[in-house]
């Protein structure tokens, strides 16, 4: 697997307030390995806590949606968990109270796909609903990808969290309808 810039580009934004948005990060050394990986929570999340721990509390303090991305390595990978947030907007003209929202690319510049994570129960859901990895330059293979990253949050979380996926859809909207019907 390889990684990729974002299809849209870095907003200004996002490069100001880098990692702003950041609640945890899991690194796998090898996903082939059996034993956890490491997660670190996000500098502005309370210690000791577990990723199904933090991402509950970010869910009810409101930070929604919650994301993910997954940037793989040679033999392992590291995913980026986060939320969509508001910042000031850095755009030419914009006044002191004018807003810009940073999500995906705020917390990872090259990534093999992201999405959004929420709760399912006991359980956790992955999909690819992102603007910025979302249709992954059209490469097939999505919704593998996101199952494989499913598995290996779950076998290598050292909390002990379980997560699925969703089936993968493209972002073109036209394109995504005809899925449905046929899926």
């Amino acid at each position: 697997m390889v990684t990729f810039a974002s299809q849209r580009g870095q907003k200004a934004e996002e490069a100001a307030n880098f990692g702003a948005n950041l609640i945890g990060t899991l690194t796998i050394n090898d996903v082939g390995a059996a034993g956890p990986g490491v997660f670190v929570a996000g500098p502005n999340e309370p210690p000791g806590l577990t990723l199904a721990q933090i991402l509950r509390t970010n869910a009810a303090n409101g930070h929604k949606p919650l994301l993910w991305a997954f940037s793989a390595t040679h033999t392992g990978g590291v995913v980026v968990f986060g939320y969509d947030r508001q910042v000031l907007s850095l755009a030419v003209g914009a006044g002191p109270l004018d807003l810009a929202k940073i999500g995906h690319v705020a917390l990872m510049n090259n990534a093999t796909i992201s999405g959004e994570i929420s709760q399912a129960g006991a359980s956790w859901t992955i999909d690819n609903n992102s603007g910025a990895w979302g249709s992954m330059g059209n490469n097939s293979g999505k919704s593998q990808m996101l199952n494989f990253v499913a598995q290996i949050i779950t076998n290598h979380d050292p909390g002990g969290i379980q997560v699925t996926s969703k089936r993968a859809y493209s972002r073109t909207g036209w394109k995504r309808a005809v899925q449905q019907v046929f899926r």
